[in-house]
């Protein structure tokens, strides 16, 4: 793997746009990583449920419990999915890595968080890119 050590940032880059995990994601996310919790649907539904809770003479939930458990579900997914997307790619470019090229925990932990900075910077580039094309075609 050290041959693609000597890559520079716009050569990996270009590397990591052409890969079938890249152009997979772009077309069909599974989670967007510009998405977010919408609290005010959060606080909707729970009205709603509390409501059917208190007919059915149960306690209502409260929207903090509920809210940051949704959001460490939300969370854990999107990060999944990060990192699924950025291991993929990662081996399309540079070679599914073994444990003999690497002589330390720190340089598989170096390796990849490199390579997963640069991809998530790729994917807030290309959210906003997106954000842009969309604005100037209203």
């Amino acid at each position: 793997m050290n041959k693609f050590e000597s890559m520079n940032r716009a050569e990996l880059t270009e590397r990591f746009r052409r890969t079938v995990a890249f152009k997979n994601y772009v077309a069909r996310p599974k989670i967007r990583f510009e998405h977010t919790i919408d609290e005010a649907r959060i606080r909707r539904e729970l009205a709603e449920r509390n409501q059917l809770r208190a007919e059915a003479k149960l306690p209502p939930v409260s929207f903090d419990e509920e809210l940051n458990r949704l959001r460490a579900t939300f969370e854990s997914a999107r990060s999944g999915e990060f990192y699924a997307l950025a291991y993929e790619m990662i081996c399309e470019v540079c070679g599914k890595p073994n444990k003999h090229d690497f002589s330390s925990v720190s340089d598989v932990a170096w390796f990849f968080s490199s390579k997963q900075n640069l991809i998530r910077d790729m994917l807030v580039q290309q959210i906003r890119d997106q954000t842009t094309a969309g604005q100037q075609s209203s």
